[in-house]
């Protein structure tokens, strides 16, 4: 009887010479998940099926690959849920999800600037006010070049002023500017 670590290596290697020897794909990825089976964190599945996956543009599964991959690189996670919210944003069209993923992120790292310009593009598409005045505010704090604090006090004070009706706060952001 194999050990469970021999048991993933021999069923990543059926996996491996299934895609190469055969050039048979789907096998390849069944084989792949059978390894997932028994060691859903086998790092030589997870990053043979992301690739595979991103080969056949199966994003829903990649989405779940890369949450998996969270868990081995947990340094990386900020950056592998970016991905995930892109990959809902721009692959599959999924703005809800999308933004999701990225007020996750900023859940424990409230001032990550990519997380940040992402919603401040899908909040402006929605025409969701509030939250794209919130996420103007963070903007502020994270903002190293005054051409972009100049920016985002313009369009807080917009918002401000057309959106929210409030004249006195707008006047604030334009005494910023």
């Amino acid at each position: 009887s194999l050990e469970p670590t021999e048991k993933s290596h021999f069923q990543n290697e059926v996996a491996r010479l299934t895609e190469e020897r055969l050039g048979d794909r789907a096998a390849a990825i069944e084989e792949y998940r059978a390894t997932l089976d028994l060691d859903e964190l086998d790092p030589v599945a997870l990053g043979a099926l992301e690739r595979l996956y991103r080969e056949t543009a199966d994003y829903d599964a990649l989405i779940q690959v890369l949450f998996n991959k969270v868990s081995i690189q947990p340094e990386n996670e900020a950056a592998i849920k970016i991905e995930i919210g892109e990959i809902y944003e721009t692959k599959l069209g999924n703005s809800e999800k999308a933004v999701e993923t990225y007020e996750e992120i900023l859940s424990y790292h409230p001032q990550h600037r990519h997380a940040l310009e992402r919603l401040e593009e899908l909040y402006s598409e929605q025409e969701d006010w509030r939250n794209l005045a919130e996420v103007f505010e963070r903007l502020l704090f994270v903002a190293d070049a005054p051409e972009e604090r100049l920016r985002v006090c313009q369009n807080l004070a917009v918002l401000q002023e057309t959106e929210f009706n409030d004249k006195e706060t707008a006047v604030e952001y334009y005494l910023k500017i």
